[in-house]
């Protein structure tokens, strides 16, 4: 049951954001099944996706049953809409609620060990067990509020003219018990615990990122440090290919193509040669051999430039560190929405159970001797309606929070193949 300050302006603003919401996870979900990807991650934010786009799906009936509900129609087909909307929508909600809280908290923490644990995440969070953990969430959940479901429903009653019946809701006495349950363990419970866990794991993995910026930091210090130590106490070092080309290459003949006689730039060394042929005769098998080992000096050269290039990879170094950088902003803009946006509901839990008037029990009362052909005549105290108004944050931490959370975890997603690749680079780094 929802109560506004002002329906006007509120039921037509909550309408867009919910058609935003249902073709925004249309479209998220179609592109998660044209990738055909078996990745873990795709198929937690595919589920995730589910859960948000069935939300949308019981949110936009509700308002516009509130919204007929507010322009005077109380009955539609014989239909009390105010039982309808409450039997039918208003406990059918939550339920995607909190599956969606608790998906975000699974892969909230998958992604944090990905950043903490690399080598470990693939055999940890398996594709068997994600689809498990995540059919159990939607099962468990469904369970949980099942007490909800049985204990109520509509019914046919005859209004106080007695010329016909309407559908109207029907309570059973252990309905308010149902409601504490579901209450107490979907509720208050699950809302702390998510934001708990999410912040917690987006701490492990700055904190993680922040280690390994400083790992490869080091070790390209360490790097930089040992091969500036080497030039100054041996500027004339030279790797062994470099050594070896100083022996050979001075014999090595390279002649024209077309004519077979020596290049003008190699003249100097083809004398080498004539003048080394006339010392000795048997030297020529020598300069035949230089010459079919040229392929090789060549290859050797690119693998040396290969190995120089990851000794002084600088700007690898940087880039990383910059992405990193912007990781970590991301992670926390992403936390602090979440707590803001899921604290006006965990205000009205914790008021749920600090104030007495408020529980659906009485609002249960209230609806038992609703009229159909008369209006409602309960106005909500200030408190009331401000709490009920900051209870709609959970439409826009629907409408914002997946797709951040999606963009975040799309670059989390990459992020551990890079940090494999990283790890390896400062490995070579430290042991060159």
């Amino acid at each position: 049951m929802f109560i506004f300050v002002n329906k006007t302006v509120m039921i037509p603003v909550n309408m867009v954001i919910t058609i935003l919401g249902i073709l925004n996870n249309i479209v998220t979900i179609v592109v998660f099944i044209r990738l055909a990807s078996t990745d873990t991650m795709t198929i937690s934010l595919t589920a995730l996706a589910v859960s948000d786009l069935l939300f949308f799906c019981l949110t936009l009936p509700n308002f516009i049953i509130s919204a007929l509900v507010s322009s005077g129609l109380q009955v539609l087909w014989n239909v009390d809409l105010k039982s309808l909307q409450y039997i039918g929508f208003v406990w059918q909600r939550p339920l995607f609620h909190k599956i969606s809280i608790t998906i975000t908290m699974f892969v909230s923490c998958e992604r944090s060990l990905c950043v903490v644990k690399p080598f470990l995440v693939k055999r940890i969070f398996t594709r068997r067990r994600v689809i498990t953990v995540l059919v159990g969430i939607y099962f468990s959940l469904t369970a949980l509020f099942m007490p909800v479901y049985v204990s109520g429903g509509l019914v046919k009653e005859e209004t106080i003219n007695g010329t016909h019946s309407i559908l109207t809701m029907n309570l059973a006495p252990e309905r308010a018990l149902a409601e504490q349950i579901v209450h107490l363990g979907s509720g208050f419970s699950l809302v702390v615990a998510s934001q708990i866990i999410i912040v917690i794991s987006t701490i492990v993995m700055a904190i993680g990122l922040r280690r390994h910026q400083r790992f490869r930091k080091g070790a390209s210090s360490t790097g930089q440090r040992l091969q500036k130590k080497q030039t100054e106490h041996d500027p004339q070092a030279l790797s062994n290919t470099d050594n070896y080309r100083n022996r050979v290459e001075p014999f090595v003949i390279r002649t024209n193509d077309n004519t077979g006689v020596p290049d003008e730039t190699s003249d100097s060394k083809a004398k080498v040669k004539e003048w080394g042929v006339a010392k000795n005769p048997s030297i020529t098998n020598s300069y035949q051999r230089t010459e079919d080992m040229s392929p090789q000096l060549k290859d050797c050269d690119k693998k040396d430039v290969r190995k120089k290039e990851v000794q002084t990879s600088k700007p690898i170094t940087t880039d990383s560190s910059a992405k990193e950088h912007r990781l970590i902003k991301t992670v926390f803009t992403l936390a602090v929405m979440h707590v803001v946006l899921n604290s006006p509901v965990l205000i009205h839990y914790i008021y749920y159970y600090i104030e007495p008037e408020f529980r659906s029990k009485n609002l249960n009362e209230k609806l038992r001797k609703y009229n159909a052909y008369e209006p409602m005549n309960i106005k909500p105290s200030a408190t009331e309606a401000l709490l009920d108004i900051t209870r709609q944050t959970d439409i826009y931490n629907f409408i914002i929070i997946p797709d951040m959370i999606n963009i975040e975890i799309r670059l989390s997603l990459r992020k551990p193949r890079n940090l494999v690749r990283d790890a390896r680079l400062s490995d070579q780094e430290l042991l060159s």
